[in-house]
């Protein structure tokens, strides 16, 4: 269930919204208005003080910028969130190869991500799997690096990314978005 969360934005930020319903202040009157976006909004913004409520499913709390990985032996999927912190997009796959941490260290720093979210794989049963040591090793080399890093468990991604899409070079920046949305769903 999605509880309310009350945010107070700029009409930039109105604009990237869902429909929701705002109460606008003027003169000791609060109106309470169902709305979607458009122009109508901006001249709201400009002459009143606009107060929004919208189901926390559409925002991650502090509205900053994640990044995901789904670690993998041979592959690692990259996605983040887009620039309003909303939305979990797939970026790239990169190789699990000996400088896979200072490429992660690069593209955190190209998505400008506040911090990782970072797929746990684990059996069906919740006991770690033959991959879960090598993740909270990456997990300590990462906090090692000054990052903060949340597990987020994970299950069968990559298999549901190649349900929706097929096969593709994507296939684990698919499987990483979906951990990010799951990972924003939640918080």
């Amino acid at each position: 269930m999605a509880m309310n969360q009350y945010f107070c934005l700029n009409s930039a930020a109105l604009q990237r919204a869902k429909p929701f319903q705002i109460i606008v202040h003027n003169n000791n009157m609060a109106i309470k208005i169902d709305i979607t976006l458009g122009s109508r909004l901006r001249l709201l913004a400009n002459k009143f003080i606009v107060c929004v409520s919208m189901p926390l499913l559409y925002y991650n709390q502090a509205m900053i910028k994640l990044m995901s990985i789904d670690y993998g032996e041979k592959r690692v999927g990259i996605a983040s969130t887009d620039e309003s912190g909303t939305f979990a997009l797939p970026r790239v796959v990169l190789p699990n190869t000996p400088d896979l941490l200072d490429k992660v260290m690069e593209l955190k720093n190209i998505y400008k991500a506040e911090k990782i979210i970072l797929g746990d794989s684990k059996n069906l049963d919740g006991k770690p799997n033959p991959i879960s040591e090598k993740i909270n090793q990456f997990k300590e080399a990462l906090e090692a690096s000054g990052v903060e890093v949340v597990l987020h468990p994970e299950v069968f991604t990559t298999m549901e990314a190649k349900q929706i899409q097929g096969q593709t070079d994507m296939t684990d920046a698919s499987a990483a978005s979906l951990i990010l949305k799951s990972y924003i769903d939640s918080n």
